[in-house]
């Protein structure tokens, strides 16, 4: 179920997410996703994927392929163990996000680094402006992140701390706090998506407000409002932003 929250802001409702659980996998689904299908919800602009995974110890995504693909890990709780077609291995965690260009193909696994201990990520899966030839998996670290600021994390025209996809498309993360509130200036060109992955959070805009819980999400796909994200306790924010659709 989506409702529109205020002039050119729908609401998308955690609960309202495609659901997917077996023995050792959690996952939600904000966008159409393997047996969930919603029409309303097939993608928004480059974004085709932006899942939540819970996985028990020692578990996880076998070998398994992609192609025509740039797909975004962002691990939340506990540690990532990655292998791939290249040869490349690596262990990518809380702090760290990794990049993986599919091009025109690419196998790799995906599992719960811990034996002992569930992980929680989150995975984002984007159209890429072009194909590929040459598959490529990036890591990098987000560095320090602090409360009111925002944390680049995919930007065009990237420097050295952000990943450039090769198209108009920023995605940032945000931290909240009491008193260190995140703000989005307004923008009618481009379109914006929200989501909220930890804590509470209240939004202002234009003398309206709205109170988001873990899960919920903002789509403004025409051109979006200023913004006032504000929190009483830790909270934790993802912002897509692309132009307009």
């Amino acid at each position: 179920m989506s409702s529109s929250a205020f002039a050119g802001v729908e609401i998308r409702l955690g609960s309202t997410r495609g659901h997917f659980g077996n023995a050792w996998l959690d996952a939600r689904f904000s966008f159409s996703f393997g047996a969930y299908r919603n029409p309303a919800r097939q993608r928004f602009g480059a974004v085709l994927a932006l899942n939540e995974d819970v996985v028990q110890p020692a578990r996880g995504f076998a070998m398994h392929h992609h192609e025509n693909l740039d797909i975004l890990m962002i691990p939340w709780t506990g540690a990532i163990e990655h292998r791939d077609s290249l040869g490349g291995y690596a262990i990518v965690k809380p702090g760290e996000v990794q990049v993986m260009h599919a091009a025109s193909g690419i196998l790799h696994s995906q599992m719960n680094a811990s034996a002992t201990h569930g992980e929680r990520h989150f995975q984002l899966w984007f159209a890429p402006p072009w194909r590929r030839r040459d598959a490529e998996v990036l890591q990098r670290s987000l560095g320090a992140q602090q409360p009111g600021h925002w944390t680049s994390v995919v930007a065009p025209a990237a420097g050295t701390a952000a990943i450039d996809f090769g198209h108009d498309l920023a995605v940032d993360l945000g931290q909240l706090d009491a008193n260190m509130p995140l703000l989005i200036q307004a923008d009618l060109a481009r379109s914006l998506y929200l989501h909220l992955m930890d804590g509470e959070a209240v939004v202002h805009s234009e003398g309206n407000v709205l109170r988001l819980q873990a899960g919920d999400a903002l789509a403004c796909a025409g051109g979006f409002p200023s913004l006032t994200l504000c929190a009483d306790r830790p909270a934790a924010v993802l912002r897509i932003e692309q132009p307009a659709l």
